[in-house]
């Protein structure tokens, strides 16, 4: 399981939620389709359904901060419709993505600034822990393999498969959101890779340069743990919670989201979280609200 640090006899972490508007899209070919519908808003998917979930469903009691970052340019119209919405009483801090990159909105494809940023926001963090929403337990590494070969040549490590599938048989390999990260090691992680590439390049050598090397901040995270600090098995014990109910589909049925809804997301009452990309066609608002009226008391319409 992941360990949740205790402070005054009360869990408490920060979440961190990293938004744009809009993203491309992958078909189920595999290629990036570009869309501006509504249907595939995430704003519009936060406010209805994900912000609808999170109030009803997490104890803000045992949060100490909710940071929202976002695009420059799309600030201020999720404000405007934000904070017309229930607000907890928590704090919530919501972040112009410059000001922790500092690379203009507009010229950057969002998947790399939002991973980036879930390491970055570790300087703002105040809590020793803080979990990532966006864009998932354990994995292995012939799933995102790509990712494991491209993040250890960011680290100036070299590929060793046979230390990763030792990480995997003890439950401690993690690729993707949710996870729970260690705010001090995911800052070390940040001075890491700036010694290594420039104090003052180093962001633009993640985000810009060096696109044939995939990463994820998961998997920089892990090896950094892992194999550099050697540390990972001292922060996190075997993860055997139910942490999150995935869905992968890039075909172009949003049956297949209804259904995903109805079938297992209603049912479950195990998992912690419900992943559904953005990034997938199928991830319509039309088909989260019809598969939606299947649950009972999970979310008013």
């Amino acid at each position: 399981m992941i360990v949740f640090i205790v402070d005054n006899n009360k869990m408490t972490y920060s979440i961190v939620i990293p938004i744009a508007k809009y993203i491309r899209l992958y078909t189920n070919e595999y290629k990036k389709i570009k869309s501006h519908k509504e249907e595939h808003s995430n704003f519009r998917r936060f406010f209805e359904i994900s912000w609808k979930l999170h109030c009803k469903n997490l104890d803000f009691k045992e949060i100490d901060t909710i940071f929202i970052v976002l695009p420059t340019h799309q600030i201020n119209e999720f404000k405007e419709k934000f904070y017309k919405l229930p607000q907890p009483k928590t704090k919530i801090e919501i972040i112009d993505e410059y000001d922790i990159l500092g690379i203009p909105s507009e010229k950057v494809g969002n998947t790399r600034k939002q991973m980036l940023i879930k390491l970055l926001i570790s300087f703002r963090v105040k809590t020793k822990t803080y979990l990532t929403l966006g864009f998932f337990m354990n994995s292995h590494r012939s799933g995102h393999e790509k990712w494991w070969v491209g993040s250890s040549y960011m680290l100036g490590l070299e590929y060793q498969p046979a230390k990763l599938d030792k990480l995997t048989d003890k439950g401690l390999l993690m690729d993707v959101t949710p996870e729970l990260l260690h705010t001090k090691s995911a800052r070390n992680l940040c001075n890491f890779l700036k010694r290594k590439w420039g104090s003052l390049t180093w962001i633009n050598e993640l985000i810009l340069k060096n696109v044939e090397y995939r990463w994820t901040e998961y998997t920089l995270y892990c090896l950094y743990l892992g194999l550099i600090k050697k540390n990972i098995t001292k922060l996190y014990k075997r993860k055997t919670l139910p942490i999150n109910n995935a869905l992968w589909d890039f075909s172009n049925d949003s049956k297949v989201m209804t259904n995903h809804i109805k079938n297992k997301v209603c049912k479950d009452n195990k998992h912690y979280f419900v992943t559904i990309p953005s990034n997938i066609y199928a991830n319509k608002l039309s088909a989260i609200h019809k598969g939606f009226k299947h649950c009972k008391n999970i979310i008013n319409n």
